[in-house]
């Protein structure tokens, strides 16, 4: 089996874009070669993965020591534990992946509050008012909704700035999905252990750690995606 990064300069693009307004989740997006059963592939996607996200940090912090004059080992170093990937990938559905901040009849997010109810969700097609508040947050079996992608994607510790209300945001998360994803009915999704990497620690804490790899069969590519952070 082959794994190439995949070098498509929109996709790039857009995932650059939502690092730089404050999203929490990194992508890595691969094409591969020569693709095994779907549980192994799934398994090399994740460990690559790992890899390109600890190479990525490793070139920041030299450059960063570099720039300091400081010494590389004062700053935190990615450790990878490939040995407790190799079975704790788990298929999920759709529904267990976007969670349940996503409205799967209408396939659209329920979206926190923008303007001034910023702890306080709505669905994407009503005005952000009291009356229209959804009290959706509790059926989360973590009690937390940033315990799946939807809510990992559009809450983060600091808020998106990706628009002054509710319907920008929709619209910018389901633009991203259309892109990465195209059809997200029929995207297939293998959850990993998050004990795999320190990487995943800080998200332990609070907010939460994530580690999904998803298959697009429209563009018949696959994607890393890892999130950890806190406050």
């Amino acid at each position: 089996m082959r794994i190439n990064l995949l070098k498509n300069k929109e996709l790039i693009d857009k995932i650059d874009e939502f690092e730089r307004l404050g999203g929490c989740i990194q992508f890595k997006v691969f094409e591969v070669e020569n693709v095994e059963d779907s549980y192994h592939t799934h398994l090399e996607i994740a460990k690559r993965t790992l890899i390109e996200i600890s190479n990525d940090w490793e070139d920041y912090i030299q450059k960063k020591a570099k720039e300091l004059h400081t010494d590389r080992g004062l700053y935190f170093k990615q450790e990878n534990y490939f040995e407790k990937l190799e079975d704790s990938g788990i298929q999920i559905t759709n529904k267990d992946f976007f969670g349940v901040q996503f409205d799967h009849l209408t396939n659209k997010p329920q979206i926190r509050g923008v303007e001034k109810f910023y702890n306080s969700y709505f669905y994407y097609d009503t005005d952000e008012d009291e009356k229209n508040i959804v009290d959706f947050v509790n059926h989360e079996k973590d009690g937390w909704c940033s315990r799946a992608f939807c809510g990992a994607f559009l809450n983060p510790p600091h808020s998106l700035r990706i628009g002054k209300n509710i319907f920008e945001h929709e619209k910018y998360f389901l633009d991203f999905c259309k892109l990465l994803f195209s059809d997200i009915a029929k995207i297939e999704v293998y959850k990993w252990s998050v004990d795999s990497s320190n990487y995943f620690e800080a998200g332990k804490e609070w907010w939460g750690a994530h580690f999904w790899t998803i298959y697009n069969p429209t563009k018949n590519i696959y994607i890393g995606a890892v999130a950890s952070t806190t406050d």
